[in-house]
């Protein structure tokens, strides 16, 4: 997943536990762009990532 990017939120592609804004990210990109990572983990390995922050505000439930 490192470097895959949703509008201009970016998965690090030197590390894939940091996120980089490239300049106006949403947080609706963000978020999708961590569900697709939590998506891949689970395909891949069977685990389930659980979130290390904390989301504020209305999100829908994955």
């Amino acid at each position: 997943m490192k470097g895959k990017r949703i509008g201009n939120a970016q998965i690090s592609p030197l590390h894939a536990n940091f996120f980089i804004n490239l300049g106006d990210a949403r947080a609706a990109d963000v978020y999708e762009l961590i569900q697709e990572a939590r998506t891949a983990v689970r395909k891949l390995s069977g685990f389930d990532l659980e979130l290390e922050i904390e989301l504020v505000g209305e999100w829908p439930v994955h």
